[in-house]
């Protein structure tokens, strides 16, 4: 990965960065769409539950990441709206002693500050409830495709190594859903 820095304009560092993350977003396609053929040809079972786990990844992760950048969006609106009071208050500082605006001032600072803290805590609320579910999701289909190997591997139609590596693919096709939805 390659990124060049331009201090003059950060337009073209934001240009250059873009095709890192396309590439990074084929790369884990790819990486996903191989995975998912081996693991078919192994085993069709295992193969399915390991697709249905990326699709629930991916959802869970774009419907908590729309919230978290929604309150992110209000939370930058409301530090906005703190930077520009302060503003007008260093503007007009001589007209805030002489009429002793004060008290007003700090009851209007503190409603934009209960605003910004309601969605700040909303913010990182969404963020700790995406990686909770992710977390959760994760271990629950590997428990399932553990016991599903471990079920066929009983029954005779799946061999120590098929299980391990299956095992470990889910991990790997994991890990590059998360490297597609970090890129995105």
């Amino acid at each position: 990965q390659g990124k060049f820095f331009n201090i003059v304009n950060g337009d073209v560092y934001d240009i250059c960065d873009t095709n890192n993350h396309i590439t990074n977003m084929v790369t884990a396609l790819m990486q996903i769409g191989f995975i998912l053929i081996i693991s078919f040809v192994y085993n069709i079972p295992v193969a399915i539950i390991m697709f249905i786990s990326v699709v629930v990844y991916e959802y869970i992760s774009a419907s908590q990441d729309i919230k978290f950048n929604f309150y992110w969006w209000k939370t930058q609106k409301e530090n906005d709206r703190y930077s520009g009071f302060i503003n007008q208050v260093l503007i007009g500082l001589q007209e805030v002693k002489v009429f002793n605006m004060l008290p007003k001032l700090h009851k209007q600072l503190e409603r934009i500050q209960k605003r910004f803290d309601k969605n700040y805590y909303k913010q990182y609320r969404h963020k700790a409830i995406r990686n909770n579910d992710i977390n959760y999701s994760t271990y629950a289909f590997r428990a399932v495709i553990l016991a599903i190997c471990i079920l066929f591997m009983v029954t005779g139609h799946m061999e120590l190594d098929i299980l391990v590596l299956l095992y470990s693919y889910h991990g790997s096709i994991l890990s590059a859903t998360k490297e597609l939805t970090d890129a995105a």
